[in-house]
């Protein structure tokens, strides 16, 4: 009985404060979606690159024109990666 009653205590007491907390909740919440967005989409990219640099250019060895495409990709991806980089750490601080 002592355990339940420090629970619903515990519970109302959380109530409590969030209520206080809720429209800066609602901002952080949002906030977060965008930054999880970014950081979903720098996984992406950074995954790509890696399969560029790891297989698609060992795999395009003979043909020069694929190379170059390639080597194209790579510095796309390489700047993408820096943008996200840059705007994650906006939004975080």
């Amino acid at each position: 009985m002592l355990r339940l009653t420090n629970t619903i205590y515990k519970q109302k007491k959380f109530f409590k404060v969030y209520k206080k907390c809720l429209p800066s909740l609602i901002w952080i919440k949002m906030l977060e979606n965008n930054a999880y967005n970014l950081m979903s989409q720098l996984i992406q990219e950074s995954q790509s690159l890696w399969r560029i640099k790891d297989t698609y250019k060992k795999d395009a060895v003979g043909c020069s024109e694929c190379l170059e495409f390639w080597d194209k990709m790579e510095k796309e991806k390489a700047k993408n990666i820096d943008e996200l980089t840059e705007l994650i750490k906006k939004h975080l601080d």
